[in-house]
């Protein structure tokens, strides 16, 4: 298998991914889904942004989601292969949580510092098959 290193900051998704990040920051406050639910923070919308500047190419882009407790994160699903979610808590830090098609679990934290194309590649990568690679 051949793997990039090459961001996708360029990438038009890319953009409009960051774009749905900063609509969650600027528009979901403590309270936006019922009593006891949170915002996120700028720690947690800067981990994420960081997180996803750095997927390279060739790993398909995820979608962007916000939790009730304030988390916001990427999410990946590969149909039969199995999903992905890279999310950052209220304090920014990471969290990595996948099951492949076999019911396998992988859970870990994960400092930003090692977030990059093998980092991607070796997690994210593994779940998706060729027709899923992004261009």
């Amino acid at each position: 298998m051949t793997w990039s290193i090459a961001s996708q900051k360029s990438n038009p998704t890319v953009e409009r991914l960051r774009d749905e990040i900063a609509h969650f920051e600027s528009n979901y406050r403590d309270g936006w889904d019922g009593p006891g639910t949170h915002g996120p923070t700028k720690e947690a919308v800067g981990a994420i942004r960081l997180a996803l500047d750095a997927i390279p190419s060739g790993i398909v882009l995820p979608k962007t989601m916000l939790s009730p407790s304030g988390d916001i994160g990427l999410y990946w699903d590969f149909a039969n292969e199995g999903y992905a979610d890279l999310n950052a808590d209220a304090q920014g830090c990471l969290s990595f949580f996948s099951r492949d098609c076999k019911g396998g679990e992988q859970f870990e934290t994960v400092p930003s510092i090692l977030l990059g194309a093998q980092w991607y590649w070796a997690r994210v990568g593994r779940l998706s098959n060729q027709g899923n690679r992004a261009a």
